[in-house]
């Protein structure tokens, strides 16, 4: 089975390789998330005989997730995973031989889980490890042993023979070999990509061993934690998509034999914030150069990126949460482009207009703060107030 760890490793490899612009514009957040993973496990004693310990140890790990977001910060998800693993050993390793180099058990996990995102872990993290979550439930673990030997007499499946005279049953049958458990763990994105990221993930498993003791003279039944780390992929679907400014493509020169004409000034349309607008003026863009006027200025002259943005503010650069309203909120995700119509202005921070979503309504959960021309706007997070403080 070297053969299947190298896989797993050669995977995470590639995975960790297209991390490669961890700066790129991203839209709100998604609705639905499907992730696939690998990773690598640990699992301690599942029963003692004597004062041996007997555990599974290390091994591979492969799983899914599929997650619903009913808001940015609640969610639910389904998650299975597949580790195999060789037979129980002792903690000396030593003692009788059964193919101990060997995957011979194939374990299954399955659990449904809360999910929660709190903005205060977004905020005092930082922006490469974003939109971290916590994940909480439970479900089942089933170990089904490799072959299908004959049972004696044809009624049942017969325990492995190696525990048998300890008084330890470890079924052959999965009907047999399956316990509840219980899981805790934690997940960031590494990197997101227009509905596309990376993820990691640490979470532990908790359950009752699937060995099953019926001679406590010589044996005890353990309970046992199968820890495990991981990296994959997140596919998201839903949530608001990302806009972007259009550059005008450079005019083809004329063809052979005349000279190639000096390229056009074009009219274009640029998003700015003026005063206590939102709007879109006409500029004009040199294709020859690369420049950009409004009415014969320099374009950053005529809407200087000091003025109503945030993107040069001390505030903004440090990360600082920003209070509106009475109320508490931190920077979530990454900036987004925005049309004129799809946000209202509703107030100001330190010169620097707010604006919500037009449709919203009430008192908004989510506010958006310009941070530099083209409608380029940061999203900011209402963070909910630890327990006995009031926000």
């Amino acid at each position: 089975m070297k053969k299947l760890v190298t896989s797993a490793l050669v995977a995470a490899a590639a995975l960790a390789g297209t991390g490669v612009d961890a700066d790129a514009q991203t839209g709100g957040p998604t609705v639905f998330d499907l992730g696939i993973y690998a990773g690598g496990s640990w699992t301690s004693s599942w029963f003692e005989i004597g004062d041996e310990g007997y555990q599974v140890g290390f091994g591979p790990i492969f799983g899914a997730t599929a997650t619903y977001w009913a808001t940015p910060g609640f969610g639910v998800r389904l998650h299975g995973a597949y580790f195999p693993t060789q037979l129980p050993q002792a903690d000396s390793d030593a003692g009788f031989e059964d193919g101990n180099d060997e995957y011979v058990m194939n374990n299954w996990l399955y659990d449904l889980n809360l999910v929660f995102r709190p903005a205060f872990l977004t905020s005092s993290i930082g922006s490469f490890l974003a939109n971290p979550y916590l994940f909480l439930g439970g479900g089942g673990l089933t170990t089904n042993i490799a072959g299908d030997p004959a049972p004696p007499g044809g009624v049942g499946y017969p325990c492995v023979s190696a525990y048998r005279a300890a008084g330890v049953c470890l079924s052959q049958n999965p009907e047999y070999a399956s316990v509840g458990q219980g899981n805790i763990g934690i997940g960031f994105d590494l990197l997101s990509l227009a509905g596309l990221g990376i993820f990691g993930e640490v979470a532990v498993h908790g359950y009752d061993s699937p060995a099953h003791v019926y001679n406590e003279n010589t044996a005890q039944d353990k309970f046992a934690f199968t820890p495990r780390a991981s990296l994959g992929l997140k596919f998201g679907f839903g949530g608001a998509a990302a806009e972007e400014v259009i550059v005008p493509p450079v005019a083809p020169p004329p063809p052979p034999p005349a000279l190639p004409a000096a390229p056009e000034m074009q009219t274009i349309r640029v998003c700015v914030v003026e005063g206590t607008a939102l709007r879109e003026v006409e500029a004009m863009y040199n294709p020859a150069t690369g420049d950009t006027t409004v009415a014969g200025q320099a374009f950053a002259t005529a809407y200087p990126a000091t003025t109503g943005y945030a993107g040069g503010a001390t505030w903004y650069i440090n990360n600082e949460p920003i209070t509106i309203n009475g109320r508490r909120y931190v920077r979530f995700g990454l900036p987004r482009v925005v049309s004129p119509t799809d946000v209202t202005r509703t107030g100001e921070y330190q010169g620097v207009g707010v604006f919500t979503d037009a449709s919203a309504t009430g008192t908004p959960d989510v506010i958006y703060i310009p941070v530099r021309p083209g409608c380029e706007f940061q999203p900011f997070q209402y963070e909910v107030p630890a327990r006995g403080v009031r926000g």
